[in-house]
């Protein structure tokens, strides 16, 4: 637990329990107090499956009763081998608003003003490397208060080889195709 005060929290306390479930997950509980705002808790469950499959799912909620609005935050990453060959990777971050984290956390990792989300499929080979990407970007308006689309690309399409030698010349040759 650490203990403090400053001007725009008040006195406030913020608490982190980990607790390892398995082998293979391990979870964090965040309660936390602030004089001027209130109560706030959030969970975070970090998993590793026999480096097959690891990711992170954390949130992170406060109603804040000076001004009377809900706050929060919610994250999820993922990054699976399907295959040998083929993995699957998403990433998305969500929040109420855009200063929520800069305010209530200190973990870098979680610190986003804009909102990157994303799910890839890749395939890696000894030869080449096949991607198909899912992909959307927010940015805050401030005048809707709320997160507007700002891209999105679904699908896009990437392919490239290794460097490819030329039979029996020094020569060698690359090949790469993008599509959206």
């Amino acid at each position: 637990f650490k203990h403090g005060y400053n001007r725009s929290k008040g006195y406030f306390s913020k608490g982190l329990i980990g607790y390892r479930l398995s082998e293979h997950f391990f979870s964090k509980v965040y309660l936390d107090y602030y004089s001027y705002k209130g109560w706030g808790y959030g969970l975070e469950e970090l998993y590793n499956v026999d480096g097959k499959m690891q990711g992170a799912v954390y949130g992170y909620r406060i109603f804040e009763h000076d001004k009377g609005t809900e706050r929060w935050n919610a994250r999820i990453y993922h990054l699976q081998n399907i295959t040998n060959e083929w993995s699957l990777r998403v990433n998305s971050n969500f929040a109420s608003d855009e200063s929520f984290n800069n305010f209530y956390t200190s973990d870098w990792i979680k610190i986003y003003r804009d909102i990157n989300s994303s799910v890839a499929f890749t395939r890696n080979t000894s030869v080449s490397t096949t991607r198909i990407l899912f992909s959307r970007y927010d940015v805050f308006n401030s005048t809707d208060n709320k997160y507007s689309v700002a891209e999105m690309i679904v699908p896009s399409l990437t392919y490239s080889t290794n460097k490819i030698r030329i039979k029996k010349l020094p020569l060698y040759y690359e090949f790469s195709a993008n599509g959206n």
